[in-house]
């Protein structure tokens, strides 16, 4: 089965063997290729809780402003869509918990820019 650009293992495991950009650039016996790890978990895990940390952040930033905002609006008008402009350069996959966080709370991510692929969408 394949997710995105990931063959993912019956069982729903993507492990060594899964095609990413990165192990695709590697020569199929490189000692680097089982060292390969996906999305988040490429990151070291101190750095992740900050990733994360930093999403709560966001999230909580949304919900202050629909607070502050419910006093403003007309009734029956509210925000289309939240978009998260990152400062700096930032990714997370469509299929890691971040990405998911972000979704469930409202909020797209757009990266370091607004794309007309992006305003598109939302």
């Amino acid at each position: 089965m394949t997710k995105g650009n990931i063959k993912v293992k019956k069982g729903g495991q993507s492990g060594p063997t899964a095609t990413t950009p990165l192990r695709a650039a590697l020569v199929p016996n490189s000692h680097l290729v089982p060292l390969v790890r996906d999305g988040i978990q490429a990151v070291e895990k101190g750095h992740r809780d900050y990733f994360e940390e930093a999403i709560r952040t966001v999230i909580k930033k949304r919900q202050a402003a629909l607070g502050h905002l419910k006093g403003h609006l007309k009734n029956g008008k509210r925000v289309h869509a939240w978009i998260w402009v990152a400062s700096g350069k930032v990714h997370f996959p469509d299929v890691d918990k971040q990405s998911r966080m972000l979704a469930q709370n409202g909020i797209e991510f757009a990266g370091k820019m607004i794309t007309a692929k992006l305003l598109a969408r939302v």
